[in-house]
């Protein structure tokens, strides 16, 4: 959420794009620097889901850097900051006005927490900030731990079971303008996700989860939400 509400339209990421440079240097088998320019404003503003490839003056452009060190096998630290330069607009009322030059920074932990014989666990923590003067959420924490090994079905097919808790936060700015709009708002919306993943057949895997929103939408008109899902991944080769 601290990423995603930058720029008039979000990032440039599927399934809107937008053009891009990116590098990427291995300085060390443990040390990585990634760097990226993209568009500020990928496709259009007006039609948020059509891809438009339409370069404005007023856009700016997005720069991110990420600096990944692997002290373990299997486990990273990334450090990351991104600037906006450029015209951004509120993404929850864009009524509320412009922002410009927007500024946040990035930390993720993630590797193994445990090891079985038969199979292990995963963690990851990653916490976000935004610059409070011009977003709307100041930060997000991230926390999840995944287990992958035998659990229901057995018999040598894959299964993960996955527990994640995920919360954001809203900027004191916001919260003022959501005032002078009239409208009302909590100052957190926090989740809670458990999810089970199986290969079912070789060319089909299921994902049922469950998740529990507190304070969706940070309305405090909305009641807290239990929402289940399932997805379902099909694949297939073809050999000529």
């Amino acid at each position: 959420p601290d990423f995603s509400q930058i720029g008039e339209n979000g990032p440039s990421i599927f399934p809107v794009p937008g053009l891009a440079i990116l590098a990427r240097f291995a300085l060390s088998p443990t040390f990585k620097v990634r760097a990226g320019i993209f568009e500020g404003t990928p496709g259009s503003v007006v039609y948020p889901r059509r891809t438009v490839l339409r370069l404005d003056g007023h856009e700016g452009q997005l720069v991110v850097g990420e600096v990944e060190f692997s002290p373990w096998e299997n486990s990273r630290l990334i450090l990351g900051a991104r600037r906006l330069s450029g015209r951004g607009a509120s993404p929850t009322d864009p009524a509320l006005g412009a922002r410009n030059s927007q500024f946040g920074a990035y930390v993720l932990i993630e590797g193994s927490v445990a090891q079985f014989y038969e199979g292990g666990v995963r963690g990851f923590v990653r916490y976000g900030h935004a610059d409070p003067s011009s977003h709307d959420i100041g930060s997000y924490l991230g926390i999840g731990l995944v287990y992958s090994g035998p659990l229901l079905v057995g018999d040598g097919r894959d299964e993960t079971l996955g527990l994640s808790f995920g919360s954001f936060r809203n900027t004191d700015r916001y919260l003022v303008d959501q005032a002078m709009a009239g409208q009302s708002a909590e100052r957190r919306e926090s989740s809670f996700e458990l999810a089970y993943r199986v290969q079912a057949m070789p060319w089909l895997s299921l994902q049922p989860n469950v998740h529990y929103i507190v304070n969706p939408g940070t309305d405090p008109q909305l009641k807290n939400a239990l929402v289940f899902g399932l997805r379902m991944e099909l694949n297939w080769s073809t050999h000529w």
